[in-house]
This record gives structure tokens, sequence and C-alpha cells, in this order.
């Protein structure tokens, strides 16, 4: 039997990494002695990215910490590893100290086994939305705790990417920018101002913002013609509903430059008043974009047509229908905007009704590049609970043949082309939410292919 005060440094750290994806309970463990916390300070130097996740979906592999106080007021402690037990039940309430007398014991043929499993532990921490190099955090604190988002930023060196909830406080949220402004190796953000409304414009918390390399905002927050005047070394823009009034002119038709050479990846998901001449009008402003993530709250009022002005530079796209307009997202009305972009390589259709491959076939014969092409649909088990069968008088689960489209495109350009065609399951997100936190592994995992919950940056 082995003390777990003699396991080495390098297996604890892979411990501390596959047990603690949340700030807080990585904070819990550091406190345990003073040897935890100096290994608790070298997995916090791996962290690069601070993300926000509402849902309690970050459970430990090998125990997890609850909130809830037992009636003496301490923390209850429910153990997954009952190996750790003795441990774990010493995390809560220590503060660090040099005593290395924590007593627990590990059978020996399971520290030997660590190393010898690690693969398959890896794959394991995939699944449950550990990341195994240790380089992301989950945060969840709530827009009133200052001192604690504050505290989290100062432990964590090498922070290159935060979420942050703004205080409703201006005092406060000033401090918050301030103390983020101090940290120069912070080159992206996520920021959500508070939900008290306050007079004037919404702030952006990077006094040098031109350093800012990705940025996800609301459009009600911050307009995409600010983002990229104000952000001009963009090179990953993700901006959620971009809608206006009936009456108004869209702000991607007003845009007139700069020419954006910097962007490659565009995320917008585009209002129900949106028109395929805005987006036309704003992509060519971007020479060097390749991949393109389009989001749609409804079908184009007019359908695209074929059109003359072409973006050889988009390598990626996907276009997906909201939740509440599946059932109207005929592809034939999308023929023209594929064609826009005759170098694809990358194709994903979202939600979209194909009834058979030959609808497919008019918008993939113009794109002789095509390495894969990804359709999601509905799944029947879906469908029933949104709409009804009985309102419904057409088939969902999908009667495409992925092999039959290979071979057709094959034949027409002589090259192969990979199909994957997947029905939407209930664990899939639905939210637009969980979109971003997904949509961050747009460079890594294109589409659907292999899809993991890992957020994946571009910076690295």
């Amino acid at each position: 039997m082995a003390l777990i005060d003699e396991l080495p440094d390098d297996i604890l750290l892979k411990i501390f990494i596959s047990s603690s994806p949340r700030m807080k309970h990585a904070v819990s463990i550091s406190n345990v002695c003073q040897r935890w916390n100096q290994l608790m300070k070298a997995r916090f130097s791996l962290v690069k990215y601070l993300v926000y996740y509402y849902d309690d979906l970050y459970m430990s592999r090998f125990f997890r910490i609850d909130e809830e106080s037992d009636d003496d007021g301490n923390e209850a402690n429910h153990i997954i590893n009952d190996a750790l037990e003795a441990v774990i039940e010493r995390v809560v309430g220590n503060e660090p100290s040099d005593e290395q007398g924590i007593e627990g014991n590990l059978v020996e043929e399971n520290v030997n086994q660590l190393n010898i499993q690690h693969e398959s532990d890896c794959e394991q921490c995939q699944a449950e939305r550990v990341d195994p190099s240790g380089r992301y955090l989950c945060i969840d604190v709530d827009e009133d705790e200052l001192e604690i988002q504050q505290k989290y930023i100062e432990l964590l060196p090498n922070l290159m990417f935060l979420t942050v909830n703004a205080p409703s406080n201006p005092d406060d949220e000033q401090s918050l920018i301030n103390l983020i402004n101090s940290k120069s190796n912070i080159k992206g953000v996520d920021w959500h101002p508070s939900e008290e409304k306050r007079d004037g414009p919404p702030k952006i918390p990077l006094k040098n913002i031109d350093s800012v390399t990705q940025l996800y905002c609301y459009d009600d927050q911050l307009s995409i013609i600010e983002a990229v005047t104000q952000c001009p070394h963009l090179r990953r823009l993700h901006c959620y509903q971009l809608n206006q009034e009936a009456k108004k002119i869209s702000p991607l038709r007003k845009y007139r430059g700069p020419v954006l050479t910097n962007l490659e990846v565009l995320e917008i998901s585009l209002g129900s008043k949106w028109n395929p001449r805005d987006l036309k009008n704003f992509i060519q402003f971007t020479p060097n974009l390749k991949s393109l993530f389009i989001q749609l709250a409804r079908p184009p009022i007019i359908t695209f047509t074929r059109s003359s002005k072409l973006f050889p530079q988009v390598e990626n796209l996907i276009l997906e229908m909201s939740a509440t307009r599946k059932l109207s997202g005929k592809i034939e009305r999308f023929e023209g905007l594929i064609s826009m972009f005759p170098n694809l390589k990358n194709l994903g259709l979202r939600y979209f009704r194909i009834y058979t491959e030959d609808q497919l076939y008019h918008s993939l014969r113009r794109l002789p590049l095509l390495e894969l092409v990804d359709i999601r649909e509905w799944s029947m088990s879906i469908i029933d609970q949104i709409y009804g069968v009985a309102e419904l008088n057409m088939p969902f689960e999908s009667v495409l043949n992925p092999n039959k489209i290979e071979i057709w495109y094959q034949n027409l350009f002589d090259h192969p082309i990979h199909c994957c065609i997947h029905n939407l399951t209930e664990e899939e997100p639905t939210l637009y939410y969980d979109g971003f936190v997904d949509g961050f592994n747009f460079m890594h995992h294109i589409f659907n292919k292999d899809f993991q919950k890992i957020p994946n940056f571009m910076i690295e």
C-alpha cells in the first residue's frame, strides 16, 4: 500500500488535472497542504483558457465536491473514487501548511496502472469534458462575485482567454477591467455585461483593444461593425443575433471598410430580417476569411440566386437553421449561397430538409475541391417532442445514402469525398450558447466528424 504523499509529483499532477476541471475545485485541492499547493501552482501555470459554463457538466473523474452544507455547517464531500476518500475528506476548509502526513492509501497496482491506462483515460477525459493537457478550467461565478473573479485571474499566470461576468456596480466593473488590462498575455475575451441596464455604450474590457485576436459578443453589446473597427487585428469574430428592424438597412450592407485582412473565422447568427445582399457585401471585405459559420433564424426573404461575385478564399462553411425554423430549411433555397464559395473543402449542413440525393447534387456539382460533406438532421425522437408526430406528414429520419453521394462525387470530379450523415440526439446541444462553447473546436475538429465538447482555440 502506498501513501498518497508517496506518489511522485507527475502522477499527482495528472490526478489534479483529471479531477478538477472547475476552478473552484482546483483552488480547494490546493488548500490540502503545502506540497499540494505547490503542485496546484504548476497545474495553474498550464491553464490558458478560463471558460464559463452554466450547467453542471464538468464532473470530476475521481471525485466531486458538493457545495451543500451538512447540519454542522461543514461542506459535504461526495466521493466517487473510494481510493482517494481519506485524502479528499481533508480537501475543503484547510489552509496551505507544511503538513505532509495526509493519510490515505492507494493500492500500488492502481498507481502502476495509471500510466498504462493513460491513453484510455484521455479518451474518457474528453467524453467527460476534462482536458487531459490542463489547458483550460471552467468558471461559473455570478456577476456579484467580484473578489472571486479577481482571485481566479490572479492565480493563472499564463491565462490567454477568459469569460467574465461584469459586475453591476460600475466601480467594480472598472476594477475588474483594470486587472484584465494588467495582464498583457490576455488575447481573447468573452465579455458578459451586467443584466442591469445602464446609460452609455457598452464597455470593451481591454485597454489595448487592438491586441485582441478573437472576440465573442452580442449585437446589443457591440455591433459587428464596432467590433471589427475597434479590434482591427481580429482573427476570429463570433457575433450573436445580427438583427435589425424591417425598414432599416443592415449594418453588414452598410459596411464600407476598412478591409479586414486578419479575419480568418467568422461565426454569426442572423436574425429574421436578414438579406443575402447583407452577407455578400460584408464578406467582400474579408480577403483571408477561411471559415464561415452562419446560423439562420429563418430562410432568406428572397431565394439566393447564383452570384457572379465569388469568394474563393473560404474553405469551410457551416449553415445551420435555428431551433424554430428547422421545418422550413429547404436546401434548394441556399444553392446560390453555397455556390458563392467555389473552393470549399468542408461543407456542413445543419437541420435542413433534404429528402433525396438529387437535391444535394445541385449544390455539390459546383464544388470541385470538397473533401467532407457533413449533414446533421433531426431525429424523430426530437421532432416528436417539438412538433408532435400527428402534425407531420413527412419523413425525418435520414434516407440519404452517404455511399451513393460519395460515388456520385468521385465519378464527377475524379477525387474522393467523405460524407457524414448524423441525426441530432437529445444529448446534443440545442442552445446557441452551447454552440459557442462547442464552436471553439471549429478549426480543430471540422464539423461533426470527430465532434468533441472540449474547446480548441485559435490561440496557442
